[in-house]
């Protein structure tokens, strides 16, 4: 009888993973079928999408035709989540998709190899008349007033797109894709320059912010990260790859300040590489968040190279923050939360004077408005981009000691760099959208809040106004306003078309809900016998 009960529980545990099994496909290829037919384009898909498809986002409106290449969402996004659907399942219908997207994102690459922030599939005409209406009034939205039509290395645009398509060559060996890819290879080393750094965008636009040696958003980190895939896959190990590998991984060394203030600023002149300002709301200055980020990259460098030259400034650069740190009377006086984990400093320091700079604005749009900076007034700075850092110094600690503690022989061992042999890129990328999900839902959850249309209506982070001109008289007269009434908010008045999240919940079908979904599912099915 005991053994009969053992026979039975494990044919029922089977049949329920069975029948699971099958609505998590049944699910899958429900949502994904809708996606396809839907909402993309041809391949091409945005951020976020009003149920009716009357208005639709990227990191700002987007016209219906535009396939957004940046991050969270888009077609790099997208057609990463049908590829792992296909390597999950072995369905080719999900590997059609994710040719489909390929395709799109192919027919989005410029004639130099990269990629703008987004693309347009009716072609320039229509970028143009976007650039000239919601992007030239997004008024924090510098980089998109300006139809530049040049490649960025911004917001991880390249670096996704090359990744994409490096893993579906790997996974076919279809020539198709590998022309668009060494030509987005060649871009990185052609932009790269004698510092070892890259500018936001290339080609240079030298009236502009975008062809300073840029940091932000990890254009250098992102730009080493690509070539490290590309060699370690052996799809590119030349010498001249490898040379730029540590060309990039050196200057971030080179560009680590001194006295007083040993940090990393936003971006640096491609000249003189001192820092110098972004954005209008960007001063010339060591930022506190950029410095985290550098110190990370410098450990991982060292567990890539054991160089101790990687680490030897470190132990400078934490104690440096942590000497920042502002007591709770004055992070009360600002209006903060004192955290239990971290210590709260001024994001933006003086390189010169080691004095904090806050950032201020005036106005209520692209015409009226201004931003200013100053030392002496913390209060009322500006909502869109924190003039503060939360940083965990523990937590900086223990991995520089952790980190310390590798050997050289041991990481020259695993190192893609130093192995002779073929690293393959991880089986799947969905993990890495588990990361950042914002709610830890059950397969039987997801499958149940999917609608009869195969969406998941879900409340979408932001809105925007909706394009209006803004009377030619408001862009003459001289910009003097005193109006503080947006001085801290994520957007000023009706004639701006920044995103900003909204005062009650809009509904809609969001590409970073359906790609988390899917990959929860993907994980499910994986752990299946």
């Amino acid at each position: 009888m005991k053994k009969l009960l053992i026979l039975l529980a494990t044919t029922l545990t089977f049949s329920a993973f069975s029948q699971t099994r099958e609505q998590v496909l049944t699910t899958i290829r429900t949502a994904v079928t809708a996606f396809d037919q839907k909402v993309g384009t041809n391949g091409a898909y945005v951020w976020f999408y009003l149920p009716d498809f009357s208005r639709s986002w990227g990191e700002a409106e987007a016209f219906r035709n535009m396939g957004w290449v940046e991050r969270p969402g888009g077609v790099p996004a997208m057609g990463n989540i049908f590829l792992d659907l296909y390597i999950a399942t072995n369905d080719r219908f999900y590997y059609d998709l994710a040719r489909k997207s390929a395709k799109a994102l192919i027919a989005g690459q410029l004639d130099n190899g990269g990629w703008n922030h987004f693309f347009s599939l009716d072609g320039d005409t229509a970028m143009e008349r976007w650039y000239n209406t919601i992007g030239r009034q997004a008024w924090r939205m510098e980089e998109f007033m300006t139809f530049y039509q040049s490649a960025t290395f911004d917001d991880y645009v390249h670096g996704d797109a090359l990744f994409f398509l490096l893993r579906m060559y790997l996974q076919s060996r279809d020539s198709t894709y590998l022309l668009p890819l060494q030509r987005a290879i060649d871009l990185i080393l052609r932009s790269q320059k004698r510092s070892g750094g890259w500018p936001e965008r290339y080609p240079l636009e030298l009236e502009s912010y975008t062809s300073n040696l840029t940091l932000n958003d990890d254009v250098t980190l992102t730009n080493i990260l690509s070539l490290i895939y590309v060699y370690q896959t052996h799809v590119a190990r030349t010498p001249e790859i490898r040379q730029a590998i540590f060309a990039g991984m050196n200057v971030i060394v080179a560009l680590q300040s001194g006295d007083p203030a040993p940090g990393w600023a936003r971006q640096f002149c491609r000249i003189t590489m001192k820092p110098t300002e972004g954005r209008t709301y960007e001063p010339a200055a060591i930022n506190t968040s950029f410095t985290v980020e550098q110190i990370d990259a410098l450990m991982d460098f060292y567990r890539l190279t054991g160089e101790t030259k990687f680490l030897a400034r470190i132990p400078e650069a934490i104690d440096w923050l942590e000497s920042l740190a502002m007591t709770p009377e004055e992070i009360a006086f600002v209006g903060r939360t004192v955290s239990r984990t971290s210590i709260t400093v001024p994001r933006n320091i003086d390189h010169i004077t080691g004095e904090a700079i806050w950032t201020h604005r005036r106005g209520s749009n692209v015409a009226t408005g201004y931003y200013f900076f100053n030392t002496d007034d913390p209060t009322n700075t500006i909502g869109h981009m924190s003039s503060f850092a939360n940083i965990n110094i523990n937590r900086l600690r223990r991995d520089y000691a952790a980190t310390r503690g590798l050997s050289r022989e041991e990481i020259l061992a695993t190192s893609p760099l130093f192995t002779e042999e073929k690293m393959p890129l991880p089986r799947l990328h969905s993990p890495i959208s588990l990361r950042w999900a914002t709610h830890d839902r059950t397969a039987a959850e997801i499958i149940e809040t999917l609608n009869a249309d195969g969406f998941w209506i879900t409340p979408l982070p932001f809105t925007s106004h909706p394009y209006q001109t803004i009377p030619q008289a408001l862009w003459d007269a001289p910009k003097r306003s005193d109006d503080m009434r947006f001085a801290t908010t994520q957007v000023g008045d009706e004639f701006d078309t920044s995103p900003f999240p909204p005062t009650e919940p809009i509904y809609g079908i969001s590409v970073p809900i359906f790609i988390t979904n899917i990959a929860r599912l993907i994980q499910f099915l994986e752990t299946l016998p």
